[in-house]
């Protein structure tokens, strides 16, 4: 009776999906690291790639949930469930912390533009529109209590002379990205020992006649008691190396001298008043 060949043992072989979702995690949590490199040494776009990172990482966790489930079923045929596992917790992690912070992100961005930019914009109207009141009305207390009418008024003759009358105030991903080039290009000749206290948020003037990009700072006050946007300071850059500032001595001048930019306010500081003769 002739017999039957014998039966030849084949190695089990790495599973593809374990793989594939090894490869998935080292996107997600390598990627995060890489663009931000990029983002500061080559282009800020790249910080554009972040915000995909999170469905890197939940896509790995589904693939290694898969892979988990073939190698089970496999009878030894498939390995590399330590991978799957690792890769199914990992990957997990750092999609939902990513995502946090990418929503975080757009959250910040959305309320940058829709409640400071309409701010902003409305103070630049009402100041235009030499409507001092109004214009006085979107701004701090320490603001307000520190400027002239005439000072408003110079603040906004010299915004108008590059943009044209009537600018938008925009806000959006461009912005971001030639926010960071400009402080980037800045910071390279910068004195020394120099720190940005206050936390401005980067906007774009933009008319007929030209765009300015401006640093604005929200005033803490008016938010922690009225839960009110109100504008404290606005660093707006003339050129690549000198800015106006709307206040003599806040936070837009500080943030100048800490980026070692000439600044100068939109008027000359009153001349003191004489002194009385003497009898």
């Amino acid at each position: 009776m002739p017999q039957s060949p014998p039966e030849t043992a084949t190695l089990p072989r790495v599973s593809p999906l374990a793989l594939l979702a090894l490869a998935l995690t080292a996107i997600c949590t390598g990627g995060c690291l890489l663009a931000g490199l990029l983002s500061v040494s080559v282009s800020p776009a790249f910080v554009g790639v972040i915000l995909a990172l999170p469905i890197v990482g939940i896509a790995g966790s589904v693939v290694a949930g898969l892979a988990i489930r073939q190698i089970d079923r496999s009878r030894g045929r498939l390995v590399g469930k330590p991978v799957a596992i690792a890769c199914l917790f990992l990957g997990l992690i750092a999609g939902i912390l990513q995502g946090a912070a990418a929503i975080a992100a757009i959250g910040s961005a959305a309320a940058v533009r829709t409640t400071l930019a309409p701010v902003v914009r409305d103070f630049l109207r009402a100041a235009e529109q030499r409507d001092p009141a109004a214009a006085r009305a979107l701004l701090g207390q320490a603001t307000t209590a520190e400027l002239t009418d005439d000072d408003l008024d110079a603040f906004a003759r010299r915004i108008i002379s590059t943009t044209g009358p009537a600018p938008d105030v925009r806000f959006d991903f461009a912005t971001v990205v030639r926010s960071v080039r400009s402080v980037r290009g800045l910071s390279s000749s910068a004195p020394p020992n120099q720190t940005i206290t206050a936390n401005p948020r980067p906007l774009e003037l933009v008319g007929p006649a030209g765009s300015l990009l401006i640093y604005v700072t929200p005033d803490d006050l008016s938010m922690q008691q009225s839960k009110t946007v109100r504008v404290d300071d606005i660093l707006v850059l003339i050129e690549p190396r000198r800015a106006m500032t709307l206040r003599r001595a806040g936070p837009a001048a500080s943030l100048a001298a800490a980026l070692g930019i000439a600044h100068e306010p939109p008027a000359p500081a009153p001349a003191p008043a004489p002194a009385p003769a003497a009898p």
